[in-house]
């Protein structure tokens, strides 16, 4: 993969919980990688966020990235990467844990 840029950023929820995206764009294969490797654990409380949530979060931050209104379904995430590196973070909770309903939980820590 030939790396034309990477942002990174880092945020603490209201809870606490690290959130550190980090976002590689490739122009040659026209994809990007959206990767949250390190975020916190999953939480008692209703703020983890499940893919579902994270996919919504990710296709509002690639509206504001590209400048232009994209179209709001599943085929536009197709050239997006999104790596799943533990099962039980804030990103990926398991099943019997409260998940936020809205994306506007995870959006603070990745509208950079």
């Amino acid at each position: 993969m030939t790396t034309d840029g990477v942002l990174h950023a880092s945020d603490k929820m209201d809870d606490g919980s690290v959130i550190n995206p980090r976002v590689e764009i490739d122009s040659q294969e026209r994809s990007a990688t959206f990767d949250f490797e390190g975020i916190s654990p999953m939480v008692i409380n209703n703020l983890n966020a499940p893919r579902a949530i994270t996919k919504s979060a990710i296709i509002y931050c690639l509206r504001c990235m590209v400048g232009y209104d994209i179209p709001l379904n599943q085929g536009c995430l197709a050239p997006i990467h999104l790596p799943i590196h533990t099962i039980g973070s804030y990103s990926t909770p398991i099943s019997r844990y409260a998940v936020v309903l809205k994306n506007f939980q995870l959006l603070p820590g990745i509208d950079y």
